[in-house]
């Protein structure tokens, strides 16, 4: 670097960083709503005298909203992977910390996509009422 030049490298944004954090977080917090949604949703159905409550599609319901929120998630992660992106080298923070999150954000909504099928699948399909 010659003498009186500074190098600045672009640090993402706000809009980068809010981001990385929804990639981050998205997927399980969709998966732990879909949770507590079907969980009211099995009570309202196995209710004393049946409330009329029609567990299955709202369960489908619950896990498309899943589905989407996950995908935005996933979207959301791949673009901070590909912006925080250095040719040739590791990139120093903060876009070295939003690539290492966004590396970590496109495993674990890869682990909550199959977490959020098989429950979806699971609570779809077994519909019963036990008692207590």
């Amino acid at each position: 670097m010659r003498a009186g030049l500074v190098s600045v490298r672009p640090t993402g944004g706000r809009r980068l960083n809010l981001l990385q954090w929804f990639g981050l977080g998205g997927a399980p917090l969709a998966w732990a709503a879909m949770h507590v949604a079907g969980w009211g949703v099995s009570e309202l159905h196995c209710a004393q005298g049946r409330l009329g409550v029609d567990a299955r599609t709202w369960q489908i319901g619950a896990t498309a909203v899943a589905f989407a929120i996950w995908g935005l998630a996933t979207a959301a992660a791949l673009h901070v992977f590909r912006a925080s992106k250095v040719e040739g080298e590791d990139p120093d923070p903060p876009l070295g910390r939003a690539h290492m999150l966004a590396t970590a954000a496109l495993a674990v909504n890869a682990v909550f996509f199959c977490m959020i099928l098989l429950a979806g699948i699971s609570t779809s399909v077994a519909m019963g009422c036990r008692g207590s």
